[in-house]
């Protein structure tokens, strides 16, 4: 009973962060996602197939340790104690979460976005 108390104590910043570690492990419909595509879709349109077979590869083995991660927030072990609770300011919960608002559009709507980071390369 006590396993999920430690999130439930902080549900919006743990999904937070359990968001943003799914976008880093490459969960479509994140920003994550969209830039692990675009960049091993590089490497494959410059013939550097072993490069990217690599870059597949260690982004599996990633994932695997950035979901342990995310499983691991809402599963504390059964003798953890809660602790102090501290508050989340107002300008830090804003900074949150206008970049999951990011992370979130540029997983939905990738082109306006790739099209600005094309644009700055040239």
């Amino acid at each position: 009973m006590d396993s999920f108390l430690y999130a439930i104590s902080r549900p919006i910043v743990g999904g937070l962060l359990a968001f943003f570690i799914l976008a880093q492990a490459g969960v479509p419909l994140t920003g994550g996602f969209i830039v692990k595509l675009e960049v091993f879709a590089s490497a494959v349109a410059a013939d550097e197939w072993p490069l990217a077979l690599i870059g597949m590869v260690t982004s599996v083995i990633a994932a695997y340790a950035y979901l342990r991660v995310a499983i691991g927030l809402y599963t504390a072990p059964e003798d953890a104690e809660t602790g102090e609770r501290r508050a989340v300011d107002a300008w830090s919960a804003l900074v949150l979460v206008s970049c999951a608002a990011v992370v979130l559009a540029v997983g939905l709507a990738p082109g306006s976005f790739l099209q600005f980071a094309k644009d700055a390369v040239l």
